[in-house]
Parts: structure tokens; sequence; C-alpha cells
């Protein structure tokens, strides 16, 4: 079951981070941004796609994808709400 949520209001990038990972002959890299929302700090995982798109210092309001299947759950932000982030 997919479930799409958005953050609800902006969220200030503070930080962004790259992570390359092996594991069991598999491999790749996670992306990871810092944001602040009401004053609390989270890091949190984006698709590749859209961790290219935001910027150190911006504010955005973004949207993510919760996957739960079987006994696996994973979220990952990846998309930008184009009504908010217009410029």
């Amino acid at each position: 079951m997919k479930i799409a949520m958005t953050t609800g209001k902006k969220v200030r990038v503070l930080s962004k981070s790259e992570n390359p990972w092996n594991m069991d002959g598999r491999s790749g890299v996670t992306y990871k941004v810092g944001i602040r929302v009401d004053g609390d700090i989270e890091k949190v995982k984006v698709s590749p796609e859209l961790y290219a798109r935001l910027d150190i210092d911006q504010d955005y309001l973004i949207a993510g994808t919760l996957d739960v299947s079987g006994n696996n759950t994973r979220f990952l932000f990846d998309t930008l709400i184009p009504e908010y982030n217009k410029s």
C-alpha cells in the first residue's frame, strides 16, 4: 500500500548529505537533507531527483510517499509542491 503525504507547512533546508552504502552485494547512495520546521530539526530521506533540486537555506513545501509492503515500511520525500515553490 502506498500513501502520499506532505509536510503541511514549509520547511527550511539546513544541510544535504550523500551516503554510499554496500550490503550483501547490493550498493547505492542514500540522500538525506536536514530540515527545520517549527524549530525542530530532522534528517529525512529524499529521492535523488528532489535532492538535486533543493538548495541549502531555502524554504520548500515537500511531499513524499509512505510505502508499506508486508513487514517493510519506507518513507521517502520525492516531490516539490509547485503551488508553494513558485518564484
